[in-house]
């Protein structure tokens, strides 16, 4: 089944578990409709990529609230546009690399994010899931693995809303 255009769609129980069956345990159908379009930031230094995965995730059916390169500059947007997602690179230049930036963004602002990276050095790893990103990509990210671990950030944010 192709995926791409259905994402916006997915409302129901049903729907989500025909495209991923492994969501089926945490789905409860009565908060399935919180599934709908995210606005979302991308923090991204390599401006290919960064507009790779705007294409994408409005592809998807996302809006893309903006786009930074730095971590000061994520920062100042997370206070003014409040996303509902960040999609983050790990490796950023500027004083902040992306684990840094998290960290202080969580001090203000209770938001998933999902940290894409080209580096797998086992410090990072350790680092990086210290701060419990929702998920974590390597580059070369495909876009079924950027839209599960949007699918998941969403569920996983809606079971913590229910939960609170």
């Amino acid at each position: 089944n192709d995926l791409n255009g259905l994402f916006p769609q997915i409302i129901n129980r049903t729907q989500v578990i025909n495209f991923f069956p492994e969501v089926s345990n945490v789905v409860e159908p009565q908060y399935c409709s919180t599934l709908y379009m995210k606005n979302i930031l991308i923090v991204e230094d390599d401006m290919i990529l960064s507009r790779l995965l705007e294409t994408i995730v409005t592809h998807f059916g996302y809006e893309v609230v903006g786009k930074e390169s730095t971590g000061k500059k994520a920062i100042k947007s997370t206070r003014e546009l409040k996303p509902d997602i960040i999609i983050i690179d790990i490796s950023l230049q500027g004083d902040l690399d992306g684990i840094e930036t998290m960290n202080f963004i969580r001090t203000f602002y209770e938001v998933p994010f999902i940290y894409i990276t080209g580096n797998s050095d086992h410090q990072t790893k350790i680092r990086a899931m210290e701060t419990k990103p929702s998920c974590i990509l390597f580059k070369p990210v495909g876009m079924t693995d950027l839209k599960n671990a949007l699918l998941k950030t969403e569920v996983n944010e809606s079971n913590s809303e229910v939960r609170s």
